[in-house]
């Protein structure tokens, strides 16, 4: 498990950048949720947009199997991209929202 605090630390920064820099109109709110214990991951967008209620994720990733699961980005943002930007491998992140017959079409792992 060593192995992967490393990971951890950096979703949680990426995360954290995320919900400080995405635009979000006046009454809604971007929270960061990090369980650490179960390795789920997700930025949520909560709030009042008028007289509705939002409660989305916009960003899903968890640690499994000693991989990196993106397992949903609403996001514009290029979710694996940031990630290997910051230094985790391709080798080690997959596209959990990918069917699992295009991952292998992808630059990032299969799973």
């Amino acid at each position: 498990m060593e192995e992967l605090q490393h990971p951890r630390s950096l979703i949680v920064t990426l995360l954290s950048d995320l919900a400080e820099t995405i635009g979000l109109d006046e009454g809604l709110e971007a929270v960061v949720i990090a369980d650490r214990e179960g390795d789920n991951y997700q930025l949520l967008i909560i709030g009042w947009d008028g007289e509705r209620r939002v409660f989305d994720t916009a960003v899903y990733i968890r640690l499994r199997q000693g991989m990196v699961w993106i397992e949903h980005n609403a996001l514009p943002e290029r979710i694996g991209e940031l990630l290997v930007a910051a230094g985790i491998s391709r080798q080690q992140i997959v596209l959990g929202f990918q069917p699992p017959h295009v991952r292998s079409l992808t630059d990032f792992a299969a799973a």
